[in-house]
């Protein structure tokens, strides 16, 4: 097919489902270095939010916003020191945030903004080089 790029998502939500110090890289490994093996690159989606890390009330399973900022942000930073060293330099901050049913409750851009900046931050303390975009929308 000759494709060149893959977009994938790295979901905190499959990544850490049961708290914030136990992380489970298996199925993620296993797709970065299959990409890597075939010179493909990846544009990272972080996203997702396990369930014990969710703002309180939202029981939309893992599209619900981050209750911290921070915590969103630290699993950011582990997800770089862990890919760009095997080739993944590019990072999206979420997907579709501003839709209805992507970021629970509701979309609310100030909320993203902030979680952004957060990530932005903590990525680019972690590698200065990486890329770092903010979440595609088809609106």
């Amino acid at each position: 097919m000759g494709a060149g790029w893959i977009r994938i998502d790295m979901s905190w939500a499959d990544v850490q489902p049961e708290n914030a110090s136990t992380y489970n890289w298996s199925g993620l490994d296993s797709v970065v270095a299959a990409a890597s093996a075939r010179h493909i690159k990846i544009l990272a989606i972080l996203d997702y939010t396990p369930a014990w890390a969710s703002v309180a009330g939202c029981t939309d399973g893992s599209k619900c916003a981050p209750a911290s900022d921070a915590q969103f942000a630290t699993y950011a930073s582990a997800a770089v020191s862990r890919y760009m060293p095997q080739g993944v330099q590019d990072w999206e901050i979420w997907n579709e945030p501003n839709l209805e049913g992507s970021w629970q409750p509701a979309p609310s851009a100030e909320d993203y903004t902030q979680l952004l900046e957060a990530s932005y931050t903590a990525i680019k303390k972690v590698e200065p080089s990486a890329t770092v975009i903010t979440g595609v929308s088809d609106h």
